[in-house]
């Protein structure tokens, strides 16, 4: 309970900066594209290649939800450990509105970069209502998790500036709360992702 507290308590309103600096980096892709669509496009066929080689080809249903719990949970915790200046996470979070909103311009070929726009007719696929139900979830979880991340992130940051103690000691308290609160929100998002995710693809 106290973890719980500490998180979603504590750092509610370093969260609501997050989340508008995420909001900040989403909104710039627009001018951006309207100022070299191709080189947008571009960039982001890069970012989902390379996300492509995490998933490798045509990936199961368990590989799927692993590769997506261990990436999120791997860079999230990074994201957080960035802390050592409060400014290094709200960059973070900059660019990862920036990234996500680019290639989410692109939804058709995401999900054929990623290998996920085609089932065969053994696999299985969830119900529209449940992909949508599990889209929907995701976000809902996903995003609060990286938006309190950052502000754990962010709250390092100030501790230092302020004189509080140091950094590894207040990281070791942050990825005591990462561990018990977010890591497990992070697996549930995985699973609901997956089946979003499987929900989308069209058989073949």
């Amino acid at each position: 309970m106290e973890a719980v507290e500490y998180l979603f308590v504590d750092h509610f309103l370093s969260a609501c900066v997050a989340a508008l600096y995420f909001l900040f980096g989403a909104v710039a892709v627009l001018p951006m594209m309207r100022f070299n669509r191709e080189g947008c496009r571009q960039a982001a066929e890069w970012i989902l290649r390379a996300l492509a080689r995490l998933f490798g080809p045509k990936p199961g249903l368990l590989r799927i939800a692993f590769t997506i719990f261990l990436y999120n949970g791997a860079v999230m915790f990074l994201y957080m450990s960035l802390g050592v200046h409060p400014l290094l996470p709200k960059l973070v979070a900059v660019l990862t509105g920036f990234v996500l909103a680019l290639c989410f311009s692109l939804p058709q070929e995401a999900q054929g970069l990623l290998g996920f726009s085609s089932v065969g007719p053994s696999d299985w696929v969830p119900a529209p209502r449940l992909a949508i139900l599990c889209g929907a979830a995701t976000v809902l979880i996903e995003l609060p998790c990286f938006f309190y991340s950052i502000a754990m992130g962010i709250t390092l940051g100030q501790d230092l500036i302020g004189g509080n103690p140091g950094y590894l000691s207040g990281l070791i308290t942050r990825a005591e709360v990462y561990l018990i609160v977010v890591l497990p929100l992070l697996l549930l998002s995985a699973v609901c992702e997956t089946v979003a995710i499987r929900g989308s693809a069209r058989a073949v």
